[in-house]
């Protein structure tokens, strides 16, 4: 039985079916995944027409995309706006914004909107097309291996993955999309190259390996972690020298080589213009020399086969002494911790860092296991398919091997490789659904050739459409997870959209504009998930990244020092170093508070016991009564509060504790601005109390009273910091009323705003 059938010369019109239908359904998968946001709705309607995106990181891609607009090339390669005041490194390289220009510019040439909405619009649907040709890509390369039931096959599970779906959403700006795309175009041109006599004719073998190569440049020029793909190519070409030895295959040297020097010409600008080989020349998860000595190496290796290939005993034994050279060379480099040993060393390290800070993404949680923590999980993301994958692997394999198709070897080895990575974190089921829809594809059309030609006992053969329907059913079935969730969300997508979860999200872009229609100074903490909306949509610098530790450790973990501290000193430190201006709190962060003790806890294990959520400073910025003080803390009297949103959150649950009242009274955010605070003193006799009320109006209809107190000491004062003036609006919050009380005294308090803005000594007669 034959791996491949080809159709016959007639149905010359039987590819572009299978791709149409590849596409269409590629097509209406995601895009009834919409994850555009709305904004709140009031009695009157949207508060505001159009939608927006909500995906951080694709929210970074457009802020980077017009900055290459507005200061133009080369795309900026640090960002003083992230871990501010020091600014970072961008961890990503910078193709993905330079083929973004290049894509998006016929989408950008109109007038209606303004430049900052059409390019978020506009990066963040790209990836649905990414997505769509990705399937396509699959179908065609199942097509050209095992003809046309396994092409429509392929094409069909990999359009109905959820796992690849899920970066080709409608409203999301992510590179993944891209990066998977790219991948599945390399793993193409090399079984299509080697279709075509790569391993037997040099000049075949230069054409498809500089192919090859360039998209591995590029892929490795837009995400760095695409070296993994880079090295699922080297790990098959170390497969093929093994072949070579055994039958001689004389394309391979120059197929090799020409991979690895297109990849390096490709991807050496990026290299030069990589800011982290400065600190870190040999650094593995950022872009550095590492990564052009790695595929010099892989260059290096295919140039003596060019000499070696009359001598045929040299040959058989080349890929063993090639192996030891490498093993020994490493070895070496470990041992002194020199070059790309320290870097890979350091590589670790960033990686353990990386779990600890990141534990809480879900993209970065496994399909597998205890901490599986993916909604839908495994079945969802990648089909019951998963259940048949190894088995279909082996059956694949050994055919294969049997007919001698190295044609297939690109797709089956990064099946393993990329499932492991897969089960691990979520976020590379985009990358292992191409393969694995190949893979599972051949198989099924293997079965498809042996069960139309057997012939039973009790009568004639079955029918090939009786055969085809019946498969085709079971493929359909082992995506029902990503199907039934597909179908609910078409059914309930305009309910969705009009949700309050959604809501929710609209009231927190709010939070921003509003941000960015003030006069702000300094940066804005707030949580990590909150840092690049503020970067791009407020126009301000952040102190709240998903960059994690990439943008410098303290930088990363400033919120949550902030937001988890029980000494209002300590919590003060930290935004007078990060020079912040204002503190933005959204109603999630109860959610979030125990990741953010858990940073905090981990890295700082001096501490006897972990923050509490009623002590912590959060806690006192989350107020949901008429009184500012909230928790079990001290008065918080370096903030005050400018802007209260007046949508709520009704999806609240309380996790952490019952004191935050029913899900109806909480605000989706505050917005706290930080302050000198004005310095109120009286003079009176020991133990006398001054106390001081501010009753504040905010345009959202809430009020608030701002109380504190303090005992006259030993040198015979009373001291206050009041963060709040009496004579004009503090943001947004209007002055009700103010009264100080001191020992049988009272009267009305005045404080200016300079006095507040300059920390002003007011002493009360």
């Amino acid at each position: 039985m034959s791996l491949s059938q080809e159709p016959g010369g007639k149905m010359k019109w039987l590819p572009w079916l299978v791709l149409l239908w590849t596409a269409v359904l590629s097509f209406l998968v995601r895009d009834s995944l919409d994850f555009r946001m709305n904004y709140p709705m009031t009695e009157q309607g949207p508060v505001k027409e159009g939608w927006f995106s909500v995906d951080p990181d694709g929210l970074y891609h457009a802020r980077r995309l017009h900055r290459l607009m507005e200061e133009g090339a080369p795309v900026a390669e640090r960002d003083s706006a992230m871990n501010y005041p020091e600014g970072a490194r961008i961890p990503w390289p910078p193709y993905y914004t330079y083929a973004l220009r290049g894509l998006t510019a016929p989408m950008l040439g109109g007038e209606t909107e303004s430049l900052q909405v059409a390019v978020e619009r506009a990066v963040s649907s790209l990836p649905l097309w990414f997505g769509v040709l990705t399937s396509m890509v699959v179908a065609l390369a199942a097509y050209r291996l095992g003809g046309a039931f396994a092409g429509l096959a392929a094409g069909t599970y990999h359009a109905l993955t959820y796992g690849a779906a899920h970066y080709a959403m409608p409203g999301v700006g992510d590179h993944h999309a891209w990066v998977s795309l790219l991948a599945a175009l390399m793993l193409l041109a090399l079984s299509e190259g080697i279709l075509r006599g790569a391993l037997e004719k040099s000049r075949s073998a230069w054409l498809w390996g500089g192919i090859a190569g360039a998209l591995a440049g590029l892929n490795l020029g837009s995400w760095v972690a695409s070296l993994l793909y880079i090295l699922e190519v080297q790990l098959l070409f170390a497969c093929l020298l093994f072949v070579h030895a055994r039958r001689s295959k004389p394309g391979l040297p120059a197929l090799g080589l020409a991979f690895h020097l297109t990849a390096l010409l490709v991807v050496m600008p990026a290299v030069f213009s990589s800011p982290w080989k400065e600190a870190f020349p040999w650094m593995v998860v950022n872009l550095s020399w590492f990564h052009a000595t790695e595929l010099g190496l892989g260059a290096l290796v295919f140039v003596p086969l060019l000499a070696l290939h009359p001598n045929p005993v040299l040959v058989r034994r080349y890929p063993w002494i090639v192996g030891a050279v490498l093993a020994g060379a490493g070895l070496l480099l470990w041992i002194a911790d020199l070059g790309p040993a320290a870097g890979i060393r350091e590589g670790f390290a960033w990686v353990s860092r990386a779990d600890l800070f990141m534990a809480g993404i879900a993209e970065s949680a496994p399909l597998l296991g205890s901490e599986a923590t993916i909604p839908g999980g495994w079945g969802r993301w990648l089909g019951y398919g998963l259940m048949a994958l190894m088995p279909a692997w082996l059956w694949v394999s050994l055919q294969c091997w049997k007919q001698r198709k190295e044609a297939v070897l690109p797709w089956l080895v990064a099946t393993p490789i990329l499932l492991a990575q897969a089960l691990g974190q979520a976020r590379f089921s985009d990358a292992l659904s191409g393969p694995m829809a190949l893979v599972l594809a051949l198989a099924a059309a293997g079965l498809f050739h042996r069960l139309r030609s057997w012939k039973p006992d009790w009568g004639n053969p079955i029918p090939s459409l009786a055969v085809a329907a019946l498969l085709w059913i079971g493929l359909i079935g082992m995506q029902w997870p990503a199907i039934a969730y597909g179908l609910d969300r078409c059914q309930h997508l305009e309910e969705d959209r009009a949700s309050q979860s959604f809501w929710k999200l609209g009231a927190y872009r709010l939070l921003h504009e509003w941000l960015a229609e003030q006069d702000g100074e300094g940066a804005v903490l707030a949580a990590w998930d909150q840092g690049h909306a503020l970067e791009w949509v407020a126009g301000r610098p952040s102190v709240a990244t998903n960059f994690g530790s990439y943008v410098g450790e303290a930088g990363f973990l400033a919120p949550a020092r902030f937001f988890t501290a029980s000494d209002p000193k300590a919590a003060e430190e930290v935004l007078r170093r990060h020079q912040i201006g204002e503190v933005l709190v959204h109603s999630d962060l109860e959610n979030t508070f125990p990741h953010l003790r858990n940073q905090v806890f981990s890295v700082e294990s001096g501490q006897l016991e972990p923050p509490r959520w009623k002590a912590s400073m959060v806690r006192q910025l989350m107020p949901l009564t008429e009184s500012l003080r909230s928790g079990e803390g001290p008065q918080v009297d370096f903030l005050r509060l400018i802007h209260v949103s007046p949508f709520l959150d009704t999806t609240h649950r309380p996790r952490l504790s019952k004191d935050l009242g029913p899900a109806r009274s909480l605000p989706c955010g505050w917005v706290w601005q930080r302050v000198a605070g004005a310095r109120l003193e009286a003079e009176g006799s020991a133990r006398a109390t001054l106390s001081v009320d501010i009753r504040l109006r905010y345009p959202s209809g809430r009020e608030y009273s701002y109380q504190a107190e303090s005992v006259v000491g030993e040198d015979g004062l009373a001291r206050l910091r009041i963060p709040y003036n009496t004579e004009s609006l503090n943001g947004e919050a209007e002055v009700i009323s103010a009264e100080w009380r001191f020992q049988s005294r009272r009267g009305r308090l005045i404080v200016r705003e300079q006095d507040v803005l300059n920390g002003n000594r007011i002493k009360l007669d």
